[in-house]
């Protein structure tokens, strides 16, 4: 579980870290734009790392959003949604 939160949570930590100086000092807007996941809300059973690391996420997002307006940087989450699908 550890790992899974590591790389959910920390690949989008780092490459905002990465990119942030640049996004800054654009002229113009810069887009930070994370996946998350429509499961953290009702999470599945089985998925409970996968739900850690989306809640994680999400909180990131919420973070970075709120400290980077100033500098017209919008930061957004697009929640993928896990579906069960029929194949016909």
């Amino acid at each position: 579980m550890a790992s899974h939160l590591r790389r959910q949570r920390g690949q989008s930590f780092l490459a905002s870290r990465a990119f942030l100086p640049d996004l800054k000092e654009a002229p113009g807007a810069g887009r930070i734009i994370n996946i998350t996941s429509s499961n953290y809300r009702t999470p599945p059973p089985p998925l409970v790392s996968h739900v850690s690391a989306k809640g994680a996420l999400n909180g990131l997002t919420s973070v970075l959003a709120a400290n980077l307006a100033a500098h017209h940087v919008t930061v957004n989450g697009v929640a993928a949604l896990l579906a069960e699908l029929t194949i016909v």
